[in-house]
């Protein structure tokens, strides 16, 4: 059976992958750097392959280590084309910046590569592009410092792990200009992007997967994990691997490249650990041990093709041999170790992009719950709310049940009649998407969290905005109104929780001393998690606020004072804490993470009561309720099912089916008689308790 065949060389610092079509044409994509050893590793590759010659050399960017081999290599077999980016972006820079960014702009490697570059057939390729490999549709997903305008097939769904993947600088360097690739061989799927960094791989990625996931990731940048503080600012742009990218992909098999003396605090573990806990991610594999990691951060040692020693005779090699049907093989040359990968992965994207944009209103889903036990609440649809243009990230009942607020990537938050489900409203336009919304207590104002990093604040009866709050630094994620009214609380993709006085509001005043409903007034800030802070909420009595972080902890804070309450972390998650929230009583308080994780604590003890695990491990479960009666939960995420379950048991109740993307919120009114959903399908829906 024809295979493509992936040859992954242990190159160290650099890359090189030799691609063999079934028909037996040839892609190298990177060259390494400039030594004789792997001019030699090349053409031992090649030999191995059957193949005489290069038909494509794909140079992703101009750093010496990606294609330094090429004028030495072209002198041994013939290279016919040459495809690359364009100039290099580094000749173009001031002295000043080679003194901060290093190196110099006399570069002999490149002028080297010009002169064996022109012996060939030159391509420039641009995102969108397609290289004609034989029986491989190869398409180009970056090239210099662009992305692709549009998801590619089967891709398109909203990217979960964009909230996760806060910017850093921009990245001026050769890095940003990677050419990045797709080989596809039937429902197979490979992607290599150079040395892609941080930020470009977030256009890539987010807010839409433009790329879907993959069989296999060659690990870009070789996971480099620079932090500001070690290297500075101009260094830190070339980070790389960010959540976005590698959750977004969600590959079967990574295969990182790397050095055995790479500098840990350049390949971190962080980033490590960040494709470990890649959802649906079977194994790793490396071209190298990496010995300051130690073994919590290598995999074992059968899929490390060089172990211990910088060099054998001959070099090494991981090889992967590809099938049509999506199954795959990966040997290590080095102990002849291989393990097959079955066909049958996940499907393409977890949300399921709109068919057109002609089609304002996606058709109605059937709807039904599946009871597994005949104790789930019975819910029928009673009403699509379909007035947003964009994935609806928020729901929430008015306090008398009356309203429905939805919040939508859009940048509006709309109010819905319950009843009829009827569109009564639309509040505001923020910049960005609004990813939370909340009623005060007395429902008269609705709070609004957005991606652009503000909270704002709106009077429901007039649509007028009140107040403005600008102080996070990254997307908001969450908001929450103390039970009297007083506090605002919110998080957002970094460490701090902000609190805000709007006391004066729920008295009656307007303070904002400005028409466009600004305001100068400082929030109290409560810092203590290390990661990003995904949700938070007050404690029924509304004398604690609680958030939940990606650094796996839920944390009590005193809200009088504004202090992290002592021996009230009740943490850690095995998984980042998603949502959270409380019994009706206050006693016990819930908590969602990855891989569809859910517990159930004692707020009194901080002792976990009940750890519920959903049986297909699904991505995420990213939004949780506790019903009224506090007899059951209701959960979402990334399968866009409803899920309910037992709280005193946690077995699963039943399920309700009715979306067509990943549920994003969930909510259950005062009474318990309705239940509201919003999905990326771009709908919010409405569910009637039946009896």
């Amino acid at each position: 059976m024809p295979t493509l065949d992936l040859y992954i060389l242990t190159v160290g610092l650099g890359n090189a992958v030799l691609v063999v079509s079934p028909s037996g044409k040839t892609m190298l994509i990177d060259a390494a750097a400039p030594e004789q050893r792997h001019t030699e590793l090349i053409l031992a590759a090649m030999k191995d392959a059957g193949a005489s010659q290069i038909d494509y050399s794909v140079v992703s960017h101009y750093h010496w280590d990606h294609y330094g081999v090429l004028p030495e290599l072209s002198d041994k077999v013939p290279i016919l084309n040459f495809v690359d980016h364009g100039p290099n972006v580094e000749l173009q820079r001031s002295e000043e910046w080679y003194q901060t960014h290093g190196g110099s702009k006399e570069n002999p490697i490149y002028e080297a590569y010009l002169r064996t570059r022109a012996k060939g057939n030159h391509i420039v390729v641009k995102p969108g592009d397609t290289i004609p490999f034989d029986g491989v549709e190869t398409t180009v997903a970056t090239s210099a410092g662009k992305v692709l305008a549009a998801p590619m097939k089967g891709a398109g769904g909203f990217n979960h792990a964009g909230w996760m993947t806060p910017l850093i600088a921009e990245n001026q360097q050769e890095d940003s200009q990677s050419v990045g690739v797709v080989l596809e061989f039937g429902k197979f799927r490979f992607i290599d992007l150079g040395d892609l960094p941080w930020n470009v791989s977030y256009r890539l990625f987010c807010p839409e997967n433009k790329v879907g996931q993959v069989d296999l990731y060659y690990v870009t940048h070789h996971a480099l994990g620079i932090d500001r503080e070690t290297m500075g600012a101009a260094h830190q742009s070339a980070k790389a691997c960010p959540p976005c990218e590698v959750y977004g992909l969600r590959p079967r098999v990574a295969i990182l490249s790397m050095r055995e003396d790479f500098v840990w605090r350049l390949t971190t573990p962080e980033a490590w650990q960040r494709l470990r806990l890649s959802p649906g991610l079977e194994d790793i594999w490396q071209t190298h041990y990496q010995a300051q990691g130690g073994p919590g951060n290598n995999p074992p040692e059968e899929f490390i093709a060089c172990l211990h020693t910088p060099w054998r005779e001959g070099g090494d090699w991981i090889k992967v041999s590809a099938e049509e049907d999506g199954s795959f093989t990966v040997t290590n040359k080095r102990n002849g170790f291989s393990k097959r990968y079955p066909k049958g992965k996940p499907s393409q994207v977890a949300g399921k992009p709109r068919s057109s944009a002609a089609d304002p209103v996606p058709p109605e889903p059937r709807a039904a719950m599946v009871d597994s036990s005949g104790a789930a609440p019975r819910f029928v649809l009673a009403h699509t709310l379909a007035g947003h243009n964009r994935f609806v990230a928020g729901v929430a009942f008015s306090p008398d049940g009356s309203w429905l607020a939805t919040g939508g990537w859009d940048g509006t938050a709309k109010i819905w009649d319950v009843v009829s489900g009827k569109e009564l409203k639309t509040l505001g336009r923020h910049e960005m998407a609004v990813t939370a919304v909340a009623f005060s207590p007395d429902g008269k104002r609705l709070a609004m969290g957005s991606d652009d990093t503000t909270v704002t604040l709106w009077d429901v009866a007039t649509g007028r905005l009140l107040r403005t709050f600008g102080d996070h630094a990254s997307y908001v994620l969450s908001v929450a109104f103390s039970p009297d009214g007083c506090w605002l609380a919110s998080s957002a993709a970094h460490q701090k929780v902000l609190l805000w006085d709007v006391s004066d509001l729920s008295a009656g005043s307007d303070r904002s001393g400005g028409s466009d409903g600004s305001t100068r007034r400082g929030p109290r800030t409560l810092a203590g998690h290390t990661l990003a802070t995904h949700c938070v909420a007050f404690t029924p009595n509304g004398k604690q606020v609680v958030s939940g972080s990606r650094d796996a902890t839920i944390r009590f804070w005193d809200v009088a004072t504004g202090r992290q309450e002592r021996a009230l972390v009740i943490g850690p998650h095995e998984y980042p804490v998603y949502s959270i929230c409380f019994s009706p009583d206050g006693s016990a308080l819930a908590s969602a993470s990855a891989f569809g994780e859910m517990r159930l604590w004692d707020v009194d003890s901080g002792e976990c009561r009940r750890t519920i695990r959903t049986a297909n491990k699904q991505p995420y479960i990213w939004p949780i309720a506790y019903s009224p009666d506090g007899r059951y939960l209701v959960s979402g995420g990334g399968i866009g099912i409803v899920q309910f379950w037992d709280v005193a048991t946690g077995e699963k109740l039943g399920a309700l089916t009715g979306h067509e993307g990943a549920i994003e919120a969930v909510a259950i009114s005062p009474d318990g008689r309705w239940l509201a959903t919003g999905a990326d399908d771009y709908t919010a829906k409405l569910w009637r308790l039946n009896g």
